[in-house]
């Protein structure tokens, strides 16, 4: 825990970077953050995690660090945002195949925190923008603007088992 507060504080207080410490941030940094965000189950750290992957892409590292943004977008948030959506869409497929069940490996919490950083994202000026010019107009690239605002509308929407007879229009 105090080791990414500590590497929060600096990302946080961070003026310049050299090309030394761009390496290092994409070499050993991203592999511990990958690591934690998948090993962790303590809330904290997968909160101070999510912390630190937000301030790595201020807009002095974003052109340096495309690569690993596109994999944590994918690989952490989504991943964990994902059991969300997929379990509301496997809700109607459980009510015709009783012998369905999907299993969330994910706690509330831990998606509310995935969420909260997602919508951190969202709310950076430029990065929006930037992620549809960089990621979904690059045929090399997944197209993160598109996977992100469909997860945030499929959150988002209420799932039509839960529309009862005061809520439809």
């Amino acid at each position: 825990v105090t080791s990414l507060m500590l590497v929060n504080i600096a990302l946080e207080t961070m003026r310049t970077v050299t090309s030394d410490e761009v390496q290092i941030l994409q070499d050993e940094l991203c592999k511990y953050l990958l690591t934690w965000s998948y090993t962790t189950t303590d809330l904290i750290i997968l909160s101070l995690t999510l912390r630190v992957i937000f301030n790595l892409f201020q807009p002095m590292l974003r052109n340096e660090m495309k690569v690993p943004l596109e994999i944590f977008l994918t690989s952490v948030h989504m991943r964990i945002l994902d059991t969300t959506t997929k379990k509301t869409s496997t809700s109607q497929q459980q009510t015709n195949n009783k012998n369905t069940t999907t299993l969330s490996s994910f706690s509330k919490e831990q998606q509310e925190a995935a969420l909260e950083s997602l919508l951190e994202f969202c709310q950076e000026p430029s990065l929006m923008q930037d992620l549809y010019l960089n990621y979904d107009c690059d045929v090399n690239c997944t197209n993160l603007f598109d996977t992100i605002v469909g997860s945030l509308a499929a959150m988002a929407a209420p799932n039509s088992s839960s529309i009862t007879a005061h809520n439809k229009p």
